[in-house]
């Protein structure tokens, strides 16, 4: 139960969509958009380099790791609020991707928060965070893992505020 409530958590870009139930939305790098309502997937996997939905009644998509582009994670039971009024965290960038253990994270904030810029491996293992206070503003923040002990591979990377999460993949070629 806990991996799984921790892959939704992984997976989960959140924004206010204009969408009627929740959604996770698969895109690939050839430019395929897969589409699941939440309500029929059974679980969400990750092993051997591949992320794994089942569906209720036992269907099962595959994807490669390396063919993922982004995830996001749809949900709209909010009242009168527009998908710009709600968003805190504008323009976000992180790069270069693939890095060699040094990148930049780029992001602007409308409101007062706390974000925490957390690394995760392929097995769902938080692997280093930091976190900072902020004001509104533009940031450019230069992330270094090179002493964090992080083997080179392919990671996610989090960027999370007290009610929005980014996930994007990261590849440290170290």
């Amino acid at each position: 139960m806990t991996k799984h409530l921790f892959i939704l958590l992984i997976i989960s870009i959140i924004s206010i969509a204009s969408t009627k139930a929740q959604k996770i939305l698969v895109n690939t790098s050839s430019g395929t958009s897969v589409e699941y309502n939440l309500k029929a997937i059974d679980s969400i996997t990750f092993q051997n380099n591949q992320m794994i939905i089942t569906l209720y009644g036992g269907t099962l998509d595959s994807y490669e790791m390396d063919s993922i582009r982004s995830y996001n994670y749809t949900d709209d039971n909010s009242v009168g609020i527009s998908a710009l009024e709600s968003r805190n965290v504008q323009g976000l960038k992180i790069y270069p991707n693939p890095n060699n253990g040094q990148f930049s994270v780029d992001y602007e904030l409308e409101k007062d928060s706390r974000v925490d810029i957390i690394l995760y491996n392929l097995n769902g293992q938080q692997v280093y965070i930091q976190t900072f206070e902020q004001v509104p503003g533009k940031y450019h923040e230069v992330i270094d893992v090179n002493n964090a002990q992080i083997n080179a591979g392919i990671y996610l990377i989090e960027l999370r505020t007290s009610k929005e999460r980014f996930i994007n993949k990261l590849v440290l070629n170290k």
